[in-house]
């Protein structure tokens, strides 16, 4: 319920102006709450205890109240009973007795009770995750509360990020005969870790059938560890090792951020302490008999291993998976869910084929599944997609790229990221693989000293050859780039004290370095004598247009470099001219120094274009002549935007559907555009295009 986005209900708004009050509590209201909160948890006996805890966070100090509508058509509102700490809070109220000190939150405040009321009238009312924290130090029967709904420890991450407890993960209910199971309001513990760390309100009937393969939502998540009340209160500036000691939670202090608890780790997951033999199926009373039928409604389950070293005191145990082989539906559906957290919004809208051919299936086998929709109920993909949204997962629409497609579903538009089959889940390890697949082809300019300026400047002939370079592809060659060009420039103004006295910015020219940017031939054609001195910024440019190039081309990610040559990177053509039918015919070559083979290339401009293509190995009379082993492709039509958001990998260049998914990554920079006499000009797009 305060979880994320609902942030806002916690008295703030979007503006972080105070919508919400905290009220303090009369005495005579803080009576009435320790009398209902004594009947919640002992109505026939109260442990002394018990009493004297309840004492002491209801009655002795102060209590404030906060008031939050819900949001929606709802009439109902949650009102949250705060506990100050001890240093905002005041002395006890004059006729309290005096603190017994089993309150063991002295240095933060703490959420302590929560009640759900519509006209003034209590409908549900249950403790915190806080005040659970130090019951189960008090109540012997919460060893294995009877106040609680068992769940796998893989599980409580779902709850944590914000999601409610849904029946096919729940593995026991309350005790049927216990008060608060008619009372609806239970606590939510993990197998093996008897502190709750989530309270709501049960949906399920007494009879209803819980855990794998059902559906459906089992407990409403009203407060949990991980959500905005925790945050408020447990924030890393207030969080404290020291102080009271949780026993029940392995002997971690209370204020340690955790509850008091080694298994709950940072609001993102919960461990168990210790192993659960003992406690997988419920009885009413501790040291009866557990009854047959029983048996059969807990299984053992699978969590990841603790980080001991963080969560010293508790011991954390290895359990085995015991599940069933999920159903063909079932592999579909986790496959399509996984799938849909994977994308990005970038990638919306794609065509419905494409998600499940590119996506779907990928993800089923990343998990070691494989779809067969013929063993499914829906035959086929798309009656599961229809199904989808109607159950509101799934948002679909028509292909408005191709007018022949007359599809109203042909598209997957995007999905709500709050429906419950998919929150909780994050991206697997296929999405990241996926998006690190998707790599490009990064030209970096590089650049050579000349040999007789070594000597010239006296430079350190290891820095020349570049000797110390990031990438081991480089080392030796003397390929160096702008920032190492620079260095080296700086070293040698610095050894030859060549900054200005007075201003900084200025470099003297002493004779080395004039003949180094002024050539001796080059300075007997100047009509005045070079400058004494020089900006920085200036120098350097001037200094690096003596330089010889050379370029690498570095795939992305990873920084690998594919290519590394002297002289300037070479030129993929794309030439455009009209016929004398005043038809266009545009013409590409030279996408071989890039690692593109000519006839792969025109196929697939051929497919995805919808135009006619053909290879010629020898250039047509007039065109220049072309390298042996190079062919140049000659397309039906003016295509040239096409054609260069296809060979970038950069779909945003055109609007043809076509360009979409390309697997060509050649840099833009090497694309050079020719446009012949009578085409016409191309649009701009934030800058001059090029054209002969």
């Amino acid at each position: 319920m305060f979880h994320k986005e609902n942030s806002a209900l916690l008295g703030f708004n979007k503006n972080k102006k105070k919508t919400a009050v905290d009220v303090p509590l009369k005495k005579s209201v803080r009576k009435q709450l320790y009398q209902r909160a004594l009947a919640y948890f002992q109505p026939d006996h109260t442990p002394e205890p018990l009493e004297s805890l309840l004492k002491e966070v209801f009655l002795q100090g102060n209590l404030s109240s906060r008031s939050i509508a819900l949001e929606g058509d709802s009439k109902e509102t949650m009102v949250l009973y705060i506990k100050p700490s001890a240093a905002s809070s005041s002395s006890s109220a004059e006729g309290d007795e005096t603190s017994t000190r089993l309150y063991p939150y002295q240095q933060t405040q703490q959420f302590v009770w929560m009640a759900l009321e519509e006209k003034n009238q209590i409908q549900d009312e249950c403790p915190t995750v806080a005040l659970w924290s130090m019951l189960v130090n008090l109540i012997p029967s919460t060893t294995t509360p009877k106040y609680a709904v068992q769940v796998p420890p893989a599980v409580s991450k779902y709850v944590c990020r914000g999601a409610h407890l849904m029946k096919a993960g729940m593995r026991s209910l309350p005790n049927q005969n216990d008060s608060t199971r008619r009372r609806r309001m239970v606590a939510v513990v993990v197998q093996g870790n008897p502190q709750p760390f989530a309270v709501g309100k049960l949906l399920t009937a007494d009879d209803e059938t819980i855990g794998y393969q059902t559906k459906g939502v089992g407990v409403e998540i009203w407060n949990a560890y991980g959500d905005d009340l925790w945050r408020q209160c447990a924030t890393p500036s207030n969080i404290f090792t020291g102080g009271a000691m949780n026993a029940i939670g392995g002997g971690a202090p209370f204020q340690n951020g955790d509850y008091g608890n080694a298994g709950f780790v940072k609001g993102e997951f919960v461990y168990p302490l210790h192993s659960n033999e003992d406690e997988d199926d419920i009885s009413d009373d501790e040291g009866e008999e557990k009854e047959e039928g029983d048996e059969n409604d807990t299984e053992t389950t699978a969590h990841d291993s603790a980080n001991e070293e963080a969560h010293k005191g508790a011991t954390v145990v290895e359990e085995t998976v015991v599940e069933e082989d999920p159903s063909p539906d079932d592999v579909l559906h986790r496959a399509v869910c996984q799938a849909l957290v994977n994308l990005s919004n970038k990638d919306f809208p794609m065509l419905v084929t494409t998600f499940y051919s590119r996506h779907v299936l990928p993800t089923a086998e990343e998990k070691g599944k494989t779809i067969d929709l013929k063993e499914t109920t829906y035959k086929k993909f798309g009656a599961y997609m229809k199904e989808q949204v109607r159950r509101e997962l799934l948002l679909v629409g028509p292909d408005k790229t191709n007018k022949k497609n007359t599809d109203p579903g042909a598209m997957l538009v995007g999905y709500h990221k709050k429906h419950e089959d998919v929150v909780g889940l994050s991206k697997s390890e296929l999405a990241f693989a996926a998006t690190s697949a998707k790599s490009k082809l990064v030209l970096v300019n590089l650049y050579r000293i000349p040999s007789q300026l070594v000597p010239l400047l006296k430079l350190d002939p290891e820095d020349v050859a570049a000797s110390n370079a990031t990438s081991e592809e480089r080392r030796g060659t003397g390929m160096l780039t702008s920032p190492e060009v620079k260095k080296i420039l700086e070293a040698y103004i610095a050894k030859e004290d060549l900054i200005h006295p007075v201003r900084k910015d200025l470099i003297q020219l002493n004779g080395p370095l004039t003949d180094a940017i002024f050539p001796p031939k080059q300075q007997k054609q100047m009509d005045e004598p070079p400058p004494a001195t020089m900006k920085r910024k200036e120098l350097m440019q001037h200094f690096m247009d003596r330089l010889q190039p050379a370029y690498a081309l570095v795939q992305m990610p990873g920084s690998s470099i594919r290519l590394l040559q002297k002289g300037t990177p070479p030129k993929v053509e794309i030439e455009v001219s009209m016929r004398q039918s005043r038809k266009f015919v545009t013409r590409v070559r030279g996408m071989e120094d890039y690692g593109i083979d000519g006839h792969v290339l025109c196929k697939d401009v051929s497919k995805r274009l919808a135009c006619s293509g053909s290879v010629e190995a020898e250039a047509s009379n007039g065109r220049p002549a072309l390298k042996k082993g190079r062919v140049e492709l000659v397309f039906q039509g003016n295509i040239v935007d096409e054609l260069e958001a296809l060979l970038t990998g950069d779909d945003s260049l055109s609007s043809h559907g076509g360009v979409k998914d390309s697997d060509y990554a050649i840099p833009l920079s090497v694309l050079e555009i020719i446009l012949r006499k009578n085409v016409p000009a191309r649009k701009k797009r934030g800058g001059k295009q090029k054209g002969k």
